[in-house]
């Protein structure tokens, strides 16, 4: 369970154990060819942070409150930039509608959009950047 390569589930008086499909999938060359082991576990824990911020911070895909450290901003913010199509041109209205689908503050969340660089304002014409 420690290496990842099962995780378990309590059912009752019982634990049920399943496999990690995901890592016995890996043929042995590909788990025994890391070029950089440390970068993995870095990636690894990055992966568990974002997923314990989104969390906390998010309530049945609607956020409950925006993070004040910027480092957890981010995170939340790319929730929301995820929601739009890269380079397609956005009126502000639409903007709204879809930012209003997980929070009710649509614009400060467009506000820290433009703020981060990802998404770019041409009047009320909003356009995904990468």
């Amino acid at each position: 369970e420690q290496a990842g390569l099962v995780s378990k589930k309590k059912e009752q008086y019982y634990y049920v154990y399943t496999c990690n499909e995901e890592v016995m999938n890996l043929t042995l060359k590909e788990i025994t060819s890391f070029k950089n082991v440390d970068k993995f576990i870095q990636d690894e824990r990055i992966e568990k942070y974002k997923a314990k911020v989104l969390k906390t911070f998010f309530k049945k895909n609607t956020l409950v409150k925006l993070p004040a450290q910027h480092k957890k901003k981010l995170i939340v913010l790319d929730v929301f930039i995820n929601m739009f199509e890269m380079g397609r041109e956005y009126l502000e209205y639409e903007v709204d509608t879809i930012i209003n689908k997980a929070y009710d503050d649509h614009c400060t969340i467009r506000r820290l959009l433009i703020e981060e660089k990802m998404m770019t304002r041409n009047k009320q014409v909003y356009i995904r950047i990468d």
